[in-house]
C-alpha cells in the first residue's frame, strides 16, 4: 500500500505533518477529516525517501520519553484527546505520529485508552495496556504512566549497560580482522616477491602466512560473502522457535557471559513483576504478562510453569525451579509471601540485581579488554615473525 506525507491544520490552525499508508489520496483526505483536520497539502512517498523515512518502528527512549510527557499533561488537567493530539505533533517518529493521532481518533470513537493502545501491539506491550487499564479503571492514570516511565527508562538503563560491555569487544574484534587482512593482502606479498627472488629456503611459519596470505588475496569476495551469508543465515534460523529456544537455553550455560545474561533476565522478571503487582495487576495475569515479555523462550517454559502451579493453588516460591531463579531471589519470594509484601521483596532485589549487573559488565569489560588486546598482539607478531625469519637464513648465506 502506498504512503503520502500530509500537511494538515485543525480548527484552531495548529499545523499537524506526518505520512499515512493508504490505497489513494482520497482515503488520505478522508482519513484527516475523521480526524478533524483539513489539508493543506498531500504528496505520494515513493522510493528511497519512503524507506528512509518511515519506519515502523518505536524506540524504548521514545517510549519513555511519551510516558513521561503523558503523565505530566494528565496532572495538568488537559483532557485525554488532548494530551494525544499534543504528543503526537511533538514526536519526530512519523510512524509513532500516526499511532497517536489513530489512537485518538478511536478514543474520540468511544473507545477507552485501553483498548485504543490495544490495537498496536508493536508498540504498546502488554505491560503497558495492562497498567493503563487499571489506571482507567481506579482513575490514576496519570501514576500507573509514571511507573510504566520509570520502568522502561529501567530497562533502557539495563540494556545500555550491557550494549557498552559488549561494544569494546566487538571494535577490537573488527580492528583484528581488519589488520590482519591487510597484513595478509598487503605486507605479506611484498615478502613474498622479495624472497622469490632468491633460493633462501622458507621456515614453517612462513610457509603458512604466505599461503594464507594468497588464500585471503585471491578469495577475499567469496570469504566476505561467506560471512554475510552465515550471519543472516544465523538471523534467520532464530526465527524458528525450536532453535531459538535452544540458543535461548544454551546460551545461559556460557562461561561467564551466561551467568550476566542469566542475571540480566532475572533483573527483568522481578523489575516487571514489581511493576506489575504495584499496578494492581493479579499475580496470575502478572506471570502471562511476564511470560510474553521476557524475551527469551527458555524462561517463558519456566514460567507457564510456575503460572500452572500457581493457578493449582501451589505457592509462587514453590515452583521457582533453581536451575533458572537463584536461591537469593526464591528466598526473598518467599519472605513477600510469608509476609504480604511481595512486590517489596522484588523491588529489593531488582535494586541488589542491577548493582550486581554493574559490577559484573565492569569486570567482564575489565577481563576481555587485555585479553583481546593481548591476542591482537599475539596474531600480528606472529605474522610479522614469519616474515623475518627468512632474513635470519639469508644473513647466515652470506657469511658464508
Amino acid at each position: 500500500m502506498p504512503s503520502y506525507r500530509y500537511v494538515a491544520k485543525d480548527l484552531q490552525g495548529k499545523i499537524y505533518k506526518g505520512i499515512l499508508e493508504a490505497s489513494s489520496e482520497r482515503e488520505v483526505r478522508k482519513l484527516l477529516k475523521a480526524r478533524k483536520l483539513y489539508v493543506v497539502s498531500i504528496k505520494k512517498e515513493t522510493g528511497l525517501w519512503k524507506t528512509l523515512t518511515y519506519k515502523k518502528k518505536v524506540t524504548l527512549p521514545e517510549l519513555v520519553l511519551f510516558t513521561s510527557q503523558f503523565a505530566t499533561l494528565l496532572r495538568s488537567g488537559i483532557i485525554l484527546t488532548e494530551c494525544l493530539s499534543t504528543l503526537a505533533s511533538q514526536t519526530d517518529n512519523a510512524y509513532f505520529k500516526d499511532v497517536l493521532l489513530d489512537v485518538r481518533k478511536n478514543v474520540d470513537a468511544g473507545l477507552s485508552l485501553s483498548e485504543a493502545l490495544s490495537k498496536y501491539p508493536d508498540v504498546f506491550p502488554k505491560i503497558f495496556i495492562s497498567l493503563v487499564r487499571t489506571g482507567e479503571v481506579t482513575g490514576s492514570l496519570d501514576l500507573m504512566l509514571d511507573r510504566l516511565s520509570k520502568y522502561f527508562d529501567s530497562q533502557h538503563e539495563l540494556r545500555e549497560k550491557i550494549k557498552s560491555a559488549t561494544t569494546y569487544p566487538t571494535i577490537v574484534i573488527i580492528a583484528a580482522i581488519v589488520v590482519v587482512i591487510f597484513m595478509l593482502t598487503f605486507v605479506v606479498p611484498t615478502f613474498q616477491r622479495i624472497y622469490g627472488r632468491t633460493n633462501v629456503p622458507l621456515p614453517f611459519p612462513t610457509r603458512i602466512t604466505i599461503f594464507l596470505g594468497n588464500f585471503v588475496k585471491n578469495n577475499i569476495l567469496i570469504i566476505l560473502v561467506l560471512l554475510a551469508l552465515l550471519i543472516a543465515g544465523a538471523r534467520q534460523s532464530l526465527r524458528n522457535k525450536k532453535i531459538k529456544r535452544w540458543w535461548d537455553e544454551n546460551k545461559l550455560k556460557i562461561p561467564k557471559i551466561g551467568k550476566l545474561w542469566r542475571q540480566v533476565l532475572l533483573t527483568r522478571f522481578s523489575g516487571t513483576f514489581y511493576v506489575l503487582l504495584t499496578g494492581g495487576i493479579l499475580i496470575t495475569q502478572s506471570l502471562e504478562i511476564l511470560e510474553d515479555v521476557i524475551g527469551n523462550l527458555y524462561f517463558s517454559e519456566h514460567l507457564r510453569k510456575i503460572l500452572s502451579g500457581v493457578l493449582e493453588g501451589r505457592n509462587l516460591s514453590d515452583m521457582m525451579d533453581e536451575e533458572v531463579f537463584t536461591p537469593l531471589l526464591k528466598q526473598m519470594v518467599v519472605i513477600g509471601e510469608r509476609s504480604g509484601r511481595l512486590d517489596t521483596m522484588l523491588e529489593e532485589y531488582t535494586k541488589f540485581a542491577e548493582r550486581e549487573i554493574d559490577i559484573a559488565t565492569k569486570r567482564l569489560t575489565a577481563m576481555i579488554e587485555p585479553a583481546l588486546t593481548i591476542f591482537l598482539g599475539v596474531v600480528v607478531f606472529f605474522i610479522a615473525i614469519s616474515m623475518y625469519l627468512p632474513m635470519f637464513n639469508m644473513v647466515r648465506l652470506f657469511r658464508r
